[in-house]
C-alpha cells in the first residue's frame, strides 16, 4: 500500500469519525429536547391537576349545602302536607278558621319552596364544561407526548446509523448513550398516560351527567308534589270563601280575604321556583366553570 493510499484511508477513516461524532451530538440534542418536553408536559398535567382538584372540592362543598338545604325543605313540605290531610279530615265547621290555617299553610309552603329553588336547582357537581376542559387538556397531552416520543425514536435511529459506521473501541459508549435514550422514553412515559386522562375525564363527564339527570328527576317530583298541595289548599280556601260568604250574605270576611292573598303569593313562589331552577339546569346544560392552565 503506496502513502496515498494509506493518507486516503486515514482520511476517510477520520470523516467517518467525525460524522459519527456529530450524528451522537444531533441524536444526544433530539433526546435532551424530548425530556424537556416532557418534563414540561408533567408540569403542565400537575397543574391541571391540581386546578382540577382545588375546583371539585369546591363543588362538592356547594353541592353537600345544597342538598342539606333541599333536605329540609322538602321535609318541610311533607309536613305541610301532613298538616293539610288533617285539615281536610277535621274541616273546622267556622270557615274563617279554615281560611286562616289554610293561609299559614300556603305562606309556609311557598317558604319552603323558595328554599328549595335558593338552594341552587338542578346544579350538582362539576360543569360538563370543566370537564371537556380536561379532556381538551389531555388530547394536547397526548400530542405533545406522540410527539415526543417520535423525536426520541427518530434520535434513536439517528445514533443506531452513527453507531453503524463506528469503529468497535466505541461501541460501549454508544451502548451508554443507548441507555440515556432508553431512559428519556421511560421518564416521558412516567407521567400519567394522556390517553388514560382523555377516558376518566369522559367517565367524569357522563358521572356528571348522571348526577345532573337525577337532580333534575327530584326537581320536577318536588314541583310536582308541590303544585298538587297548593291546588288542595287553594280548593279548602276557595271552600271556606263560599260558606263565608253564605253566612255573611255576601259580605266579604277578612280572613277569607288574607287566606286568598296567601294563595296568590305561594302561586307566585311556585312559579318564580320553577323559572329559577329551569334557568339553573340550562346554565349547566351550556355551560360552566372554564378552566385552563
Amino acid at each position: 500500500m503506496n502513502l496515498t493510499s494509506v493518507a486516503s484511508f486515514a482520511s476517510l477513516k477520520t470523516g467517518l469519525s467525525a460524522t459519527a461524532s456529530a450524528s451522537r451530538d444531533d441524536a444526544m440534542a433530539a433526546r435532551q429536547e424530548a425530556r424537556q418536553e416532557a418534563r414540561q408536559e408533567a408540569h403542565r398535567a400537575a397543574k391541571l391537576k391540581d386546578a382540577q382538584s382545588a375546583l371539585q372540592t369546591l363543588s362538592t362543598t356547594k353541592s353537600k349545602a345544597s342538598d342539606e338545604k333541599k333536605a329540609a325543605a322538602k321535609q318541610k313540605v311533607e309536613e305541610i302536607k301532613a298538616r293539610i290531610r288533617m285539615l281536610r279530615m277535621a274541616m273546622p265547621s267556622d270557615p274563617r278558621m279554615a281560611a286562616r290555617m289554610s293561609a299559614q299553610l300556603a305562606r309556609e309552603l311557598g317558604a319552603a319552596v323558595k328554599a328549595y329553588a335558593a338552594a341552587g336547582g338542578a346544579a350538582t357537581g362539576m360543569a360538563p364544561s370543566t370537564v371537556a376542559a380536561s379532556e381538551g387538556a389531555a388530547s394536547d397531552a397526548a400530542s405533545s407526548s406522540g410527539t415526543a416520543d417520535i423525536d426520541a425514536r427518530d434520535a434513536a435511529a439517528a445514533e443506531g446509523a452513527a453507531t453503524a459506521r463506528e469503529a468497535k473501541p466505541d461501541a460501549n459508549a454508544d451502548t451508554g448513550e443507548a441507555k440515556d435514550g432508553n431512559d428519556a422514553s421511560a421518564e416521558s412515559h412516567a407521567a400519567d398516560d394522556p390517553y388514560r386522562k382523555i377516558i376518566a375525564a369522559q367517565e367524569e363527564r357522563a358521572a356528571v351527567q348522571a348526577r345532573q339527570n337525577e337532580s333534575k328527576r327530584a326537581d320536577s317530583e318536588f314541583m310536582t308534589d308541590v303544585k298538587r298541595l297548593a291546588t288542595e289548599l287553594k280548593s279548602i280556601i276557595a271552600q271556606a270563601a263560599s260558606k263565608a260568604r253564605q253566612k255573611s250574605g255576601g259580605a266579604s270576611d277578612p280572613e277569607v280575604q288574607a287566606a286568598q292573598k296567601a294563595a296568590a303569593e305561594m302561586e307566585k313562589e311556585i312559579s318564580n321556583a320553577a323559572q329559577s331552577m329551569s334557568g339553573a339546569s340550562g346554565a349547566m346544560a351550556g355551560g360552566g366553570i372554564s378552566l385552563t392552565v
